[in-house]
């Protein structure tokens, strides 16, 4: 499908949107954003489980090359959270969009990981696995783990749009149609209505994870002064694992 299918996804964007996944044991893995000494720590708690990410591995941390290299490493699998489309943009040969200048960004930090100028900045020295699990990575992924059905997605499911009459085709059809809506928007877990099965959520960062029963948050800040803690929910036993920095 052309990447113009995707509003507000880099011109380069592969998709599909919406994938579904499957696993016995699964580890869900919140908002790295940089902090591969953190994700070291965690990966041993979580007893060599399938890894499924909530997406933001980059900005604000040290080393979002070598976090982005963990999951490739791991096998893991991620859906796109707002703070990788810069990257997949620019490791694809779209250029470098202005969103890395906005302070909020924290873009500097993996620019520097990667040796890129951000003045003249060189594509080829993102590695093609960076570049293909990032341009490959679903706005929404529905999981499917020992008889249950979740829904990963980076920043929940947005009420900014209209929403279809049937609650089962809200996420794939939201994720399709408002992608950067998805991917962007900035509800707290407390204000998003069920769907059709429970989502994971990052995106908006907790001191510690929450589970509302219809949805689980579980970015705890990892980069982010005054939090920096990363947490895994275990399916399926439904629990956390917290790591500090």
């Amino acid at each position: 499908m052309s990447a113009d299918a995707y509003p507000g996804l880099p011109p380069s964007y592969r998709g599909p949107a919406v994938q579904h996944w499957t696993s016995e044991r699964a580890a869900v893995i919140g908002d790295v954003h940089g902090r591969t000494a953190l994700l070291d720590l965690l990966l041993p708690h979580l007893g060599g489980r399938d890894l499924f990410f909530l997406g933001d591995l980059c900005d604000r941390g040290p080393d979002s090359k070598g976090a982005l290299q963990r999951v490739v490493d791991h096998g893991g699998r991620t859906v796109l959270g707002n703070h990788d489309l810069w990257l997949a943009g620019l490791a694809a040969g779209d250029g470098l969009d202005e969103s890395v200048f906005w302070p909020s960004m924290g873009a500097g930090p993996t620019l520097i990981s990667y040796g890129i100028d951000a003045y003249r900045p060189d594509p080829s020295r993102i590695p093609a696995a960076h570049r293909d699990l990032l341009l490959d990575a679903p706005v929404a992924a529905r999981l499917s783990c020992a008889g249950q059905d979740w829904w990963l997605t980076h920043s929940g499911v947005p009420l900014t749009v209209p929403w279809p009459a049937a609650v089962d085709e809200v996420v794939p059809t939201l994720a399709q149609e408002a992608s950067t809506d998805f991917i962007w928007h900035f509800e707290q877990p407390e204000q998003q209505l069920p769907v059709d099965v429970p989502v994971v959520m990052g995106h908006r960062p907790r001191r510690e994870p929450i589970d509302l029963g219809h949805l689980v948050a579980i970015d705890t800040g990892a980069g982010r002064r005054g939090y920096d803690r990363l947490t895994a929910l275990l399916l399926p036993e439904r629990r956390f694992v917290t790591v500090p920095g």
